[in-house]
């Protein structure tokens, strides 16, 4: 007998070890004590005993409990009979029963009960205690188990036989139990929370009880149906049974308190785990929508808010988020103002912007301060074009100055636009000179074009150097175009400066940021104004120091007393901003017009600093003075430094500083350690020239299998490079010295080397020899380079033996790559497609949703609709990403769109929409549209059906419940109270 309490797994324990008796065991299970009783008779009065029989007796309280005591006695002793009948062995009585009816047959008025079960128990734990590394394993590979595992960690079984009888429940419901599980369900998908008032409930659960079943319902019980089906004495969703919660149970709170007016609820974990699953491709409907209102919370609002809106429904997303907004979450109300531009309506986006955050009654916070609260210059942007229109002009400058300091240029244009609207150029000017010493040069840059384009050349002359000078010596990085290239196409207007210029430095500078700065250092110089011409100089050094060393720097140095002035300038600047790679620049600089006392100087900051670059001109230095021991000090600590910070560049040129020294043993060793960080041998050529061709090619094969070991590692090109700078031979070497060592994709490498040098032959044995060793995707190679090169028929040849080779090795590779050539007029188009059909044999039995998605998309670019919508929908069933079956329905109907089933095609997106597909998908960095998303797909459907009104409702409005577009975003007032009569 097992023991244990209600739903332990104590009857499938029994059922699993009867599969394993097998023949010539049989299984008899009574189903009550007078049955067994009857039976156990008949087979008394037989001539020859029973044997290898097992008599099942599950919930064994049915047969041993039984109201009549002499009913239970004789059943108990016919038991110890069969048992003591020696003819009749082997036999089994296998049973279970719970824990508090174990001791009541252990009682004295049970006594034969007693005997019976002497010493024949076995006690099934609550929790699953040491099987815990089981039940983990089976979670890898049983989303059940997984659920479990994640919700009830101790008695996952219990979990998983309560399931069994939630779905029962929910199955067998009423069809207003049902409608009051659906919309708690719904409920929890748009981010209700977990635990929901019975108010709360009877409003969401409105719209899910159709008008034919609410008049079924008798009359007096139409106003409270929803709190009846919840209480119902006999099928009321919060009872139980079995040990197990009911559908819906009442949640202990930390008081203890339940109340009674209005509890709360909340839907057994598995039931909502099912329902969210069967329920993601149906639209909540309206009366969930409008009991989310009710919440109280700002957070949860918003997040439910987008849950609307990502489901096309923009109306009552717009209404959530004004209800977020007047429940304190201020940011709200700028959303609300963007579905309103969305809808074309500004007036009312402006009215949003211009809202109070609800709650706050202490003072009226207004909606510029709120914007730029949450860093928003799109936002303050806006407001300053409302207020622009409006006519009040300073409130526009104060919206468009905060949308400038968050971030905006163009809001910079429009101050100054403003400005000069109003004829004050002066004010303008002392706004750009305000902000220029912030690092704002745009002002500067509006005002020389303004000048610019009004023919006043000498004052846009002026504002765009005042512009660079702020961009260059705050070193911004040029969100406009850099002032310097408008200022020198000024200059070249004057072309008798710009020759003057020419003859006396001999050319123009090289460097297109630089050359105005020079232009007029010259031009100060030449006119004797010393502070202008060192001002200006100045500037060409922090340009020099931004952009690097400028080849022709000492030609254009107009007087070296003044050049000596800017270097110390610029010098003891670097040091004040501890900028230690401006450092390096300026003493290789130094150095490069024969200052060598300023560069070792510099150079030495630089490297008290930790430069490396520093440290290793220093070493250069010191190394053409003869100071050897000092050169080889510098060299060990960039070593050591570029070792920590996993620096191979440090560590290259360190090896190379060693190398003119002599120390071989040193440079080898620093570039050995330089292409372990960068794992490959990319940067290899013209390592040799200096390093040596014997040693280079010692690191390289060591470095090159190192690489190999990697499966990150990208190799391809490395052996071309290898080869490059070392001779094939080398190549070849290091390839053989690979193989031998079990690293046979070398061979592949080859075979690429050899492709590129036009050795088709040379490259299929390399490819082959790859196969052979087990890589069979090299002959995709080999049949790929047969293809471009003309020759199709020796490539459909090759696709054909690859495929064959790998069904037989089941290489998953191989196949992967051949299921990716969809194109139908390739060579290998027929191998291809049976790729993919054994693909998907394969990956339905491992479960996969993602690679099957991912092979259907193969179906559907290879036009094999069937295959891909079957893929498509075993996709689906299979599970997978979050995205995984919104993105599958949406392929399924552009099958059925490409077929002209165009109403089948909108009802796929519209299960998609309510996935919560709706919106684009923009790249977080890019900005760029990677996925248009389901209401601009359903848009499309209406255009090509020249419903262009349709198509524009929907890309304003959002959709409604039942899939049509909206016509507004007015108000969401949601359901009436009672059904219609």
């Amino acid at each position: 007998m097992l023991v244990g309490g209600s739903s332990s797994g104590k009857t499938r324990a029994c059922w699993e070890a009867l599969r394993h008796l097998g023949s010539p065991w049989r299984v008899w299970h009574p189903l009550t004590a007078t049955e067994l009783l009857e039976g156990l008779r008949l087979v008394a009065g037989r001539p020859t005993p029973i044997t290898h029989t097992v008599i099942w007796l599950n919930e064994l309280q049915r047969y041993l409990l039984d109201p009549d005591r002499p009913t239970r006695t004789r059943t108990a002793a016919a038991l110890r009979k069969v048992l003591s009948e020696p003819t009749a062995a082997p036999i089994l009585i296998l049973g279970s029963v719970w824990e508090e009816r174990w001791g009541t047959l252990q009682t004295a008025d049970h006594d034969q009960s007693r005997e019976l079960l002497r010493e024949a128990f076995i006690r099934v734990p609550e929790d699953i205690g040491a099987s815990r590394p089981a039940a983990q394993r089976m979670a890898r590979h049983d989303e059940r188990w997984q659920l479990a595992l994640e919700q009830q960690p101790d008695r996952p079984i219990q979990f998983l036989a309560g399931a069994a009888y939630l779905l029962e429940r929910y199955e067998q419901a009423t069809p207003a139990g049902r409608a009051v599980l659906d919309a708690v369900a719904d409920a929890r998908r748009i981010g209700a929370p977990s635990r929901l008032r019975l108010s709360f409930i009877e409003k969401a659960a409105h719209d899910y009880l159709s008008d034919v079943e609410w008049r079924n319902l008798p009359r007096d019980g139409r106003a409270t149906w929803v709190r009846d089906i919840i209480h119902h004495t006999e099928r009321g969703l919060a009872l139980g049974m079995r040990g197990v919660d009911g559908p819906l149970r009442e949640p202990r709170t930390a008081d203890g308190q339940v109340g009674a007016d209005d509890p709360l609820y909340e839907l057994a974990d598995y039931l909502e785990q099912y329902l969210r699953d069967n329920r993601s491709t149906i639209q909540p409907k309206d009366s969930v929508w409008a009991a989310a209102k009710m919440t109280t919370d700002p957070d949860r609002l918003g997040v439910m808010a987008l849950r609307a809106r990502v489901r096309g429904r923009f109306r009552v997303a717009r209404a959530l988020y004004e209800a977020a907004a007047r429940a304190g979450d201020s940011k709200a109300w700028l959303e609300v103002a963007r579905l309103f531009e969305r809808a074309g309506d500004r007036k009312r986006a402006e009215q949003a912007y211009q809202r109070e955050r609800a709650g706050d009654t202490a003072s009226t916070v207004q909606p510029n301060e709120v914007a730029a609260a949450h860093n928003d210059w799109l936002a303050l942007e806006d407001l300053g074009r409302g207020y622009e229109l409006q006519g009040d002009k300073a409130a526009a400058r104060d919206s468009y100055r905060k949308a400038a300091e968050a971030g905006s240029n163009t809001a910079w244009f429009r101050i100054i636009d403003l400005y000069l609207a109003d004829g004050d150029p002066v004010g303008a000017e002392q706004l750009a000179t305000e902000v220029a010493c912030q690092g704002h040069a745009t002002p500067w840059f509006a005002l020389g074009r303004h000048h610019r384009d009004n023919g006043d050349l000498s004052a846009a002359s002026e504002a765009f150097k005042a512009a660079a000078e702020v961009q260059i010596l705050h070193r911004r990085r040029h969100s406009v175009v850099p002032a310097s290239y408008m200022w020198m196409q000024l200059m070249r207007q004057e072309a008798d400066e710009i020759e003057s210029v020419r003859d006396l430095i001999g050319s123009e500078p090289t460097h297109p940021e630089v050359l105005p700065f020079v232009v007029h250092a010259w031009l100060r110089h030449s006119a004797g104004d010393r502070a202008g011409t060192l001002a200006a100089w100045t500037i060409v050094y922090r340009v020099v120091i931004r952009h690097g060393i400028l080849d022709d720097f000492e030609r254009m140095i107009p007087d070296r007393s003044i050049d000596s002035e800017a270097f110390q300038s610029t010098y003891e600047h670097l040091l004040e901003t501890d900028n230690w790679r401006g450092l390096s620049v300026l003493g290789t600089l130094r150095y490069q017009i024969g200052d060598l006392a300023g560069s070792e100087n510099v150079l030495h900051a630089a490297a008290n600093r930790g430069h490396s670059d520093a440290m290793l001109r220093l070493a250069w230095l010191r190394v053409e003075a003869g100071d050897i021991p000092d050169a080889q000090r510098l060299c060990q600590e960039v070593y050591d430094k570029a070792l920590r910070a996993k620096d191979a560049n440090s560590l290259k040129n360190a090896a190379r500083v060693w190398a003119s020294m002599g120390d071989d043993r040193n440079a080898e060793r620093a570039c050995r350690q330089a292409f372990v960080r960068e794992k490959s041998i990319h940067g290899i050529r013209g390592v040799s020239s200096w390093l040596g061709k014997e040693i280079t090619e010692r690191i390289a094969r060591e470095i090159y299998v190192a690489a190999l070991k990697d499966p990150k590692a990208n190799n391809l090109g490395d052996l071309g490079d290898i080869c490059a700078e070392l001779g094939d031979d080398a190549g070849a070497r290091i390839v053989d010295y690979a193989v031998k060592r079990g690293f046979y994709r070398a061979l592949e490498d080859m075979g690429l080397h050899k492709e590129h040098d036009g050795d088709l032959v040379g490259a299929e044995a390399a490819y082959r020899d790859a196969a052979q060793f087990g890589a069979v995707d090299a002959l995709l190679l080999a049949a790929r380079m047969y293809l471009h090169s003309g020759n199709p028929n020796r490539a459909a040849a090759i696709y054909e033996e690859a495929y064959n080779k790998a069904v037989a090795l089941e290489h998953m590779p191989t196949l992967i790559g051949l299921a990716n050539s969809t194109e139908n007029w390739t060579p290998g188009a027929s191998s291809s497609a049976r790729a993919r059909q054994y693909l998907y044999g394969k990956l339905l039995l491992q479960n996969d949703g993602n690679a099957l998605f991912e092979l259907a998309e193969k179906f559907h670019m290879a036009s094999d609709a069937v295959a891909a919508e079957r893929c498509y929908r075993a996709s689906i069933e299979a599970g997978g990403q979050a995205w995984l079956p919104a993105r599958a329905l949406v392929g399924i109907s552009i099958l059925r769109e490409e077929a002209d089933e165009t109403e089948d095609a909108r009802l796929l997106l519209l299960q998609a929409t309510a996935c919560g597909d709706a919106e684009p998908l923009y790249g977080p960095a890019t900005g760029i549209l990677l996925y248009p998303g389901t209401i601009a797909r359903l848009a499309q459907l209406y255009i090509n059906a020249n419903d262009k009104c349709g198509a524009r409702n929907l890309m304003k409005f959002g959709i409604t419940a039942a899939g049509d577009p909206e016509t507004s975003l007015k108000d969401f007032p949601g359901p009436a109270n009672t059904q219609p009569e």
